[in-house]
């Protein structure tokens, strides 16, 4: 082609040869696998910048009545565009980006709290919780609920509860009695610790199934970040799939133990006492959450100490922190892209697993110079 770095767009309506040949390659060219790799690239990064600009910037035109200038038309080259920029004020407001909270903490710490008010404005976000779903894994006919019975019923006459007066039997069997089973596990025992294992094991894998199930559900719903409330969070492994972990704790036990007390009336101080030994220290689940980097909001710790007011401060405080450390024009990437939705949970994953690793190292190192 003559003078190829003239612009000169009728060249490609004459009669020349030259230009015949490169009309036959050019539509093929500019559209086929190679072009159309470059230009998937290109776009992937131009949305990723655009979308982090957005995000934290207003824009705004010199003026209303202000009209863009073309200096070429064919090529769709622009003049320039002077813009009105300002840092956007967020606040506490978050955006959708997909971001798994692991809520824990033991057993009267204000957890319940916590979730009910994440749960709600302005915060809204879905609940995952633990609890109910280890209820429905245990139903009368699920797979769960046979299996507690075969193993503890024999030993655990009052393990069902009784058919109600004037109330026909249930086909599935009688509804658990949970105050008897929780007899059975709770303490510190071998029996009632192997008892605690065997339970644990029966109910775990059910309700990761059901967690699984409902994150994707919340996933495809484009949701920012879902809150997987799950008292035994890091004895059960399920902080591996979080991206940040959420601690609610007391610093005084006996703060606990009164709050568990009023609560629960009907407990006798043993059976309080051996309630909360069973769901583990919450000081040591603390430092394990801050073990996973409060820098980076992997791991944040709430001290419910004083009263609700307190509290829904501190996590205002736990909020502001966990959005600024998540980019948040993930939203659109992750949901348009799903296969770096998986390699970004991939990548998560192993974080978490080194971190936990790293975490028991360092407590057999501390159990060693004792």
């Amino acid at each position: 082609m003559q003078d190829p770095e003239t612009f000169r767009p009728e060249r490609w309506s004459e009669d020349d040869e030259n230009v015949k040949q490169m009309r036959a390659v050019l539509i093929p060219f500019t559209t086929g696998a190679r072009a159309c790799i470059g230009r998937n690239i290109t776009s992937l990064e131009q949305q990723i910048l655009v979308a982090a600009l957005v995000h934290r910037y207003e824009f705004a035109l010199p003026s209303k009545d202000w009209k863009l200038e073309w200096e070429e038309a064919f090529n769709l080259w622009p003049s320039q565009m002077p813009l009105k920029i300002w840092r956007r004020n967020e606040g506490v407001q978050v955006t959708p980006t997909m971001l798994i909270i692991g809520l824990t903490g033991s057993i009267a710490t204000g957890k319940s709290t916590v979730s009910s008010i994440l749960s709600t404005s302005p915060y809204s976000l879905p609940i995952i919780d633990a609890d109910i779903l280890a209820r429905k894994v245990v139903e009368p006919g699920t797979a769960g609920y046979k299996a507690i019975v075969n193993y503890f019923g024999p030993s655990t006459p009052d393990l069902l509860l009784k058919d109600a007066p004037d109330t026909p039997p249930s086909t599935q069997g009688n509804p658990l009695n949970r105050p008897a089973l929780g007899r059975r596990v709770f303490g510190d025992t071998d029996e009632r610790k192997r008892d605690r294992q065997v339970l644990n094991g029966i109910i775990h894998p059910a309700v990761r199934w059901e967690v699984y199930k409902t994150l994707i559900y919340h996933y495809v719903r484009g949701q920012w970040a879902v809150v997987l409330d799950v008292p035994l969070l890091f004895e059960s492994g399920m902080d591996l799939i979080c991206g940040t972990v959420l601690v609610v704790g007391v610093t005084d036990p006996a703060i606990q133990m009164a709050r568990l007390r009023s609560r629960d009336a009907h407990l006798t101080a043993e059976d309080a006492e051996n309630r909360v030994r069973s769901q583990g220290d919450v000081r040591t689940k603390a430092a394990q959450a801050e073990f996973r980097g409060t820098v980076t909001a992997r791991g944040v710790v709430v001290w419910n100490d004083a009263d609700k007011a307190e509290l829904e401060r501190a996590i205002k405080g736990a909020m502001v922190s966990i959005s600024a450390s998540s980019p948040k024009w993930w939203a659109w990437i992750l949901l348009a892209v799903p296969p770096v939705g998986f390699g970004i949970a991939a990548w998560n994953l192993i974080v978490n697993y080194a971190t936990q690793r790293d975490w028991e190292k360092k407590k057999r190192e501390e159990k060693a110079r004792l």
